[in-house]
C-alpha cells in the first residue's frame, strides 16, 4: 500500500483554495477512487473518464516527476 497526496486546486475545491489530501492505496486507481468518495461527484465528473482513468488533462507527478 502507497500513500499518495492529493494536491487539489481551488477550482476543483468550489473556490475553497488549495487542498491537500493524503490517500493510502494499492493503485493510482483506487486512490482515484478514495479521493472522488471524499470530494464527491462533481469532482469524479471533472477529473475522471466514465471508466474510471485520469481525464487527459489531470497532471499526475510521480516522486516529483511528471508521470
Amino acid at each position: 500500500m502507497a500513500n499518495i497526496t492529493f494536491t487539489i486546486p481551488s477550482v476543483l475545491n468550489h473556490g475553497g483554495g488549495e487542498k491537500k489530501t493524503d490517500i493510502s492505496a494499492d493503485s493510482l486507481v483506487d486512490a482515484f477512487v478514495k479521493i472522488s468518495e471524499i470530494m464527491g461527484d462533481d469532482f469524479k465528473r471533472r477529473v475522471l473518464e466514465s471508466d474510471g482513468t485520469p481525464r487527459s488533462l489531470i497532471n499526475i507527478y510521480i516522486n516529483g516527476k511528471n508521470a
